[in-house]
């Protein structure tokens, strides 16, 4: 696996623009894309750190190629003080809590890799309800 972890820092009030910008990448058919993690800074306001996650090197830069991807990052830029700070590399170890239905959604993305949210393992009956992520973008 491979990725990218970036440090952002979100424009004033842009917060809820950034989690529509990452659904609409996340609804792309974006071959040997597996996971998508935004993280908002404890005691910074506005600063955001994004991990991307993808099967390979070679799926992660055909992505970065990609002109659509090339759009999709010029309206990230639209919402940012400035250029993200990125650090690109291979995933060497990962692991997933088994708590709160977390485990079937990492095994359905990790081993089949079938874009699913909790709320698609929840309307299944594969995962218990639990805060969607993209609540740390609104402060939910």
């Amino acid at each position: 696996m491979f990725g990218t972890i970036a440090r952002m820092q979100v424009k004033k009030g842009m917060e809820r623009q950034l989690e529509e910008l990452s659904r609409k990448f996340e609804s792309r058919d974006v071959g040997g894309w597996m996971s998508t993690n935004i993280y908002r800074a404890k005691d910074q306001p506005g600063e955001y750190w994004i991990s991307i996650v993808f099967r390979d090197e070679s799926s992660y830069r055909k992505n970065a190629n990609d002109p659509i991807q090339g759009q999709w990052f010029r309206e990230l830029m639209s919402l940012l003080e400035s250029e993200p700070e990125w650090h690109d590399g291979e995933v060497v170890h990962t692991a997933h809590t088994h708590g709160a239905g977390l485990a079937h959604l990492s095994h359905a993305v990790q081993f089949t890799n079938t874009r699913l949210t909790s709320r698609d393992c929840y309307a299944r009956g594969q995962a218990k309800p639990h805060p969607h992520p993209a609540g740390m973008l609104s402060g939910a």
